[in-house]
């Protein structure tokens, strides 16, 4: 494997622990965030096609496939360093990519998912997570974790964070839902196998069955318009093969000429007998129940390492050359036909709008009724009514890294949807990821207590006046909220609005006891990087630090001894119960204590659970601020017990 550091070796640290050492990536809160609702392409199913991919390289679908291949593809972190194989069908892009979140292009970050009919028989409100499920799969991710840890004993707050992150993806439905389109595929995969002898005649078909579910499907959402899905052909074809090739490349421009479609065409059964094969990592962004299903039953694929440079390479080229320009395309649309009207005079004004019909100014929701209760009924505004179409315009302005624009039009949105409160709380909170995610870090304390708390607060109570059942929407939305507080450059004004949040959820009591640990742990985080800006050497010394200083302060206080100072007087004023702190010029000015605090909660609750790596670790983090108190050797001491129960 390469020598980078990526997204996906992040998210899949488990099995990486020569990078364990490695810093805290700059922005990675931000990163995950935004792969969260990252634009969708959903990939059909094509039974001989994917009998022919089991065969050959033991992988069940060709969705799953491509499912290995999603997040931040520019990273490509899967292709070892001494590749340097060209695939001659493959397509690669020149432009320039930055680090930087919001210098980056907007297609640096896709997710792949099943079949559109899969994603529809699911219903989200129906398939809802509930806390036992998270905690059962924390317990088998924690499990697995423990014997790599007990080979690799050096803590890592990298992992910690990474578990964390871990955690936090589990938390995000990938179901789709008619409150916002940012789980709505964006581009449809329609993959058709050249070896087996398919040709146009099954595209045709396949395009026309496509085109037609919101028609043959009986639960085809209102909420989804097939018609802004962009279907593109992925043909499969042996490159050894000339008739095959020649076949492609006529099947390529009939489909664009005759069906209007456009295609790419990856040479997935090409025989790589003599050449190296690559480990794929797990796929991140998946459901819950496919997460435990991989880890039971784990699997290896390989793939050859030419084959997996043609396949980022073709990936690449349909975000960037199809699906990007798709949906500007969409958007402009949009623009002039929805949301200009909303913001010319007529509307805008007072005078004007007493000559317009008052209908036309109050957005009227279909109500779909429930079949179990027919007194109570659902609101539901169809794909081609203004308001959703204004959500879809905010949701893909944020997908391409506009959050200014997305930013505008959520606030457009929360006026119509004042009526409507399962519509008006993911607004709200989407209307602030956008604020936080557009800030770049440069927030002002009076921006967060005027502008960011309010907001916060508000999509929060509109989400507790809906059902219980949904309690743990509430959940993610606070943790969304937190992360970016903490991703903020002021921590000092940031990070004790973020603990607040996360305080609430330990209130709550609607996570299980795994979870709950790791929102300890979480907080501990938010105390340790809450500190002034005016503190420079910002560090939480180290036992090892510590006794030196102390060595270094004992023969200074010898030398003064002998110079004829008492060194009792010296130490009059000293309170030896006192938390050491060596950095006089930070005191006050961090909130080191506190975390080492909740760091000795956290383990202790660690140990309840028998998670004794996890406890070591926390207790190591909380051992400088304690070890060398004479409060912190008592034998009923909570650090002296758990550092004896663990040594």
């Amino acid at each position: 494997m390469s020598l980078q550091f990526s997204y996906e070796k992040y998210m899949n640290l488990i099995q990486y622990p020569e990078h364990w050492s490695n810093p805290i990536p700059h922005e990675i809160s931000k990163k995950v965030i935004y792969n969260t609702l990252s634009p969708c392409i959903c990939v059909q199913s094509n039974l001989e096609l994917d009998n022919h991919l089991k065969d050959m390289y033991n992988i069940d679908s060709i969705s799953m496939l491509f499912r290995y291949f999603g997040d931040y593809i520019q990273d490509r972190d899967q292709i070892p360093s001494t590749t340097d194989l060209k695939d001659p069908g493959s397509v690669s892009s020149g432009r320039h990519r930055s680090d930087s979140l919001f210098q980056r292009q907007a297609s640096e970050c896709v997710r792949f998912t099943r079949s559109l009919e899969d994603l529809i028989s699911i219903d989200s409100e129906d398939h809802i997570l509930q806390s036992t499920d998270i905690d059962s799969f924390l317990s088998q991710y924690l499990q697995n974790l423990e014997p790599i840890m007990n080979e690799n004993g050096t803590p890592s707050k990298l992992l910690k964070h990474s578990i964390y992150h871990r955690f936090f993806i589990t938390l995000s439905s990938i179901n789709l839902s008619r409150y916002h389109s940012f789980h709505h595929p964006v581009v449809a995969l329609l993959p058709l196998d050249i070896t087996k002898g398919q040709g146009y005649e099954n595209a045709r078909e396949i395009l026309i069955h496509f085109k037609n579910l919101n028609n043959t499907l009986e639960n085809f959402p209102e909420f989804i318009n097939i018609n802004d899905i962009l279907p593109v052909f992925v043909l499969c074809y042996d490159e050894n093969s000339r008739e095959q090739w020649e076949s492609v490349q006529a099947l390529t421009k009939s489909l664009k000429k005759q069906l209007f479609v456009e295609s790419v065409s990856i040479s997935l059964f090409t025989p790589h007998d003599n050449q190296k094969s690559t480990t794929l990592h797990s796929p991140i962004t998946v459901s819950l129940h496919e997460q435990v299903f991989n880890m039971s039953h784990p699997t290896s694929i390989n793939i050859p390492s030419r084959l997996l440079t043609h396949i980022y390479d073709t990936i690449s080229f349909i975000v960037e050359e199809m699906m990007i320009p798709f949906m500007h395309r969409k958007l402009v649309f949009w623009d002039e036909t929805v949301l200009q009207p909303r913001k010319s005079i007529f509307q805008s004004n007072k005078f004007f709008r007493r000559f317009i019909s008052p209908k036309s100014n109050h957005p009227i929701a279909h109500k779909v009724n429930d079949p179990q209760d027919p007194a109570e009924g659902d609101i539901m505004f169809p794909a081609s009514s203004p308001e959703f179409l204004l959500r879809k315009l905010a949701d893909w302005s944020f997908m391409l890294s506009d959050f200014k624009k997305a930013y505008s039009i959520y606030d457009l949105l929360t006026k119509d949807f004042e009526s409507y409160p399962q519509y008006l709380a993911p607004c709200l909170e989407y209307k602030t990821i956008s604020l936080l995610m557009g800030a770049q870090n440069i927030i002002t304390a009076k921006t967060i207590k005027t502008e960011v708390d309010p907001l916060m607060t508000r999509a929060i109570e509109q989400y507790k006046k809906q059902d219980e059942k949904h309690s743990l929407r509430v959940i993610h939305c606070i943790l969304t909220f937190s992360d970016l507080l903490l991703s903020l450059s002021d921590t000092w004004v940031s990070s004790p609005l973020a603990v607040n949040y996360l305080t609430y959820i330990q209130k709550s009591h609607l996570l299980g006891p795994y979870a709950t640990v790791i929102i300890l742990e979480r907080i501990a985080y938010a105390y340790e990087i809450c500190i002034d800006l005016r503190v420079n050497d910002h560090f939480l010394p180290k036992p090892d630090e510590e006794n030196k200083a102390d060595e270094s302060e004992a023969a200074e206080n010898s030398k003064k001894g002998e110079n004829g100072l008492e060194v009792d007087d010296m130490h009059e004023w000293r309170n030896e119960n006192k938390l050491i702190q060596n950095n006089l010029r930070s005191e006050g000015l961090t909130r080191f204590r506190k975390y080492s605090l909740y760091q000795l909660v956290a383990a202790k609750k660690w140990v309840e659970l028998h998670k004794r790596n996890q406890a070591k670790w926390c207790i190591y983090h909380a051992a400088p601020a304690y070890e060398k108190l004479s409060l912190s050797k008592r034998p009923d001491g909570l650090f002296h017990r758990l550092s004896m129960e663990l040594s």
